[in-house]
């Protein structure tokens, strides 16, 4: 038995595995029972097998997304409140590049609602660094096809000198690098 928090996605993580529960219970605290085949999942608290309020076939495809079609909102204030037309709005406070990653990314699942989670993670990054240097790391990411959270978090850490004074990443120079033409 594991406790989890439903995250706004209405999903769970289990073993880095993503399972979706009725999107009524986004937020909520839950309890994850799971057999070898099985990931069944309970409102926290309560014990009944009746009140059981998602099952999935256990997936130990990792990382990945189990979802039930019913377990998505209808068109009401949810679906509403959080769509990939507002992340993209967000993002364009930002600028071009982190708009179109994040276009991008809400592109990259099946369902715009799986990746969620990711577009919220980039955006909490645009917080904490300079417009400038966040635009930088996403159009370097959207140049090598690096669509995730983690690449973004990555390039701000262990680019963030370059990405700030606009230097090429891609293309260092020093005594130790041969270049292209060493090759010819």
């Amino acid at each position: 038995m594991k406790r989890a928090k439903v995250n706004i996605d209405y999903h769970v993580t289990f073993k880095n595995h993503h399972y979706s529960v009725p999107h009524t219970y986004a937020h909520q605290a839950v309890e994850i029972r799971a057999s070898e085949r099985m990931v069944e999942i309970f409102p926290l608290g309560r014990k009944a097998p009746t009140d059981r309020i998602a099952c999935h076939v256990r997936c130990d495809h990792q990382p990945g997304y189990s979802t039930q079609a019913s377990h998505m909102p209808d068109n009401h204030r949810w679906k509403l409140e959080w769509s990939p037309d507002r992340f993209t709005g967000w993002a364009r406070k930002t600028g071009p590049h982190t708009e179109a990653f994040i276009q991008k990314l809400l592109a990259t699942r099946q369902h715009p609602e799986q990746s969620y989670r990711a577009c919220l993670g980039v955006l909490n990054l645009a917080k904490k660094h300079h417009p400038k240097t966040m635009e930088a790391a996403c159009q370097l990411a959207l140049e090598h096809d690096l669509i995730s959270y983690r690449a973004v978090k990555n390039l701000l850490t262990t680019k963030k000198d370059m990405l700030e004074s606009g230097e090429n990443v891609d293309s260092q120079t020093h005594e130790h690098i041969r270049g292209q033409n060493y090759y010819i």
